[in-house]
């Protein structure tokens, strides 16, 4: 199965998000994954549109998953990442 550069990015922020404590910013995201930002910005548009995270704007905001880590399986953030 061949994955995409999108979908990598994606799983790797998802990742970054499963580690994290609390709520991050999508830099602190894009420079641990070593994402390019633009394409972080986007992955974690389409993640929140597909319900797999949550994001909250100003100091104390950032971004973080929308249930636990365990109930989030790989074929759900590959499907928000490939869809048009």
């Amino acid at each position: 199965m061949r994955i995409s550069a999108r979908t990598q990015y994606a799983l790797g922020a998802m990742l970054a998000l499963a580690v994290a404590d609390g709520p991050v910013h999508a830099e602190w995201i894009a420079a641990t994954q070593e994402i390019p930002r633009r394409f972080c910005d986007n992955n974690l548009l389409q993640l929140r549109r597909a319900g797999l995270i949550h994001s909250r704007r100003g100091p104390g905001g950032g971004y973080w998953l929308a249930r636990p880590a365990k109930e989030i399986a790989l074929a759900d953030v590959v499907a928000s990442s490939e869809a048009p």
